[in-house]
């Protein structure tokens, strides 16, 4: 009698964790997949060719690549450091 108890309880236990199986769900990838940024930006280039604004380009002119030349060239300037520094100026960020 408690062979054939045994025997029933690990049949129903067998057959309970093998219906677990069948109820499973399809893993799909959350995240786009490598590259499909720039296939889409292609695709969207090739829908609609135009520019999406009509301001002019900036930065085709002479006057303004000069100006930029120059600047890059001077490199960067040193800033200036006040010697008057409270500890509110430091908390608060002023000055």
């Amino acid at each position: 009698m408690t062979t054939r108890l045994m025997t029933l309880t690990i049949l129903s236990l067998f057959l309970a964790s093998g219906g677990c199986s069948i109820a499973q769900v399809q893993h799909e990838e959350s995240t786009p997949r490598f590259g499909s940024s720039v296939k889409m930006a292609v695709q969207d280039q090739t829908l609609n060719p135009l520019p999406a604004g009509t301001e002019p380009v900036r930065g085709m002119d002479g006057k303004y690549t000069q100006a930029v030349v120059e600047k890059y060239q001077s490199g960067p300037k040193p800033e200036t450091k006040s010697t008057n520094t409270s500890v509110a100026d430091i908390i608060i960020g002023g000055k």
